[in-house]
């Protein structure tokens, strides 16, 4: 029963952790001098301009998969190296942030349930475009469908890894089970 209430506690707090940043407005880039000092260091280190280069030489697959993100959210540029870093950290950590409450919400969901896949990405879906309605009415924020999208691939990612550890486990653990009948039986 502990483990019950401590699942549905992680979830629901991580849930609330999600709105209260999307609550929050939108900081410039250069909203402080020590946040923008620590920016150019990481730019001056991994530049987009780096990023294309390194990827020319040494991928013919990874390159054109950056330029499509990018394309996916219209933008046909990079932009400059802060705005770009900017963007691609933004949505690794919207992906993130949503895998972590997949994981979360899958143990919740299967406290309630025999089937817990389809009910996690149907209530992840629902998370991740209230996320974005909530965005739309905080000051600064834009709602983007791709936002949901990146948002949605997290909590599948997560429900596909929940998945894939299961059948290992079971896989490892019945592997086992032969053994120990296996010496019974001799």
């Amino acid at each position: 029963m502990f483990k019950k209430i401590v699942t549905v506690i992680m979830a629901v707090s991580w849930l609330g952790i999600i709105i209260w940043f999307s609550l929050q407005p939108k900081l410039p880039i250069d909203a402080t001098s020590r946040a923008k000092w620590a920016l150019t260091q990481v730019e001056s280190k991994y530049t987009v301009d780096g990023l294309k280069k390194t990827l020319s030489n040494r991928s013919n697959i990874i390159k054109p998969a950056v330029e499509v993100f990018f394309r996916f959210y219209g933008q046909s540029d990079y932009g400059s190296n802060s705005k770009a870093f900017n963007f691609i950290v933004r949505k690794i950590g919207h992906f993130t942030v949503y895998f972590f409450l997949g994981l979360f919400l899958f143990g919740t969901v299967r406290i309630f349930t025999k089937s817990p896949h389809p009910w996690t990405l149907l209530l992840g879906l629902l998370l991740a475009v209230f996320d974005e309605l909530n965005q739309f009415f905080s000051a600064n924020r834009v709602a983007m469908l791709q936002d949901v999208l990146v948002d949605f691939a997290g909590i599948l990612s997560s429900v596909i890894f929940i998945t894939i550890i299961t059948f290992i486990y079971r896989y490892i653990k019945s592997l086992i089970e032969k053994r120990r009948l296996s010496k019974v039986a001799t």
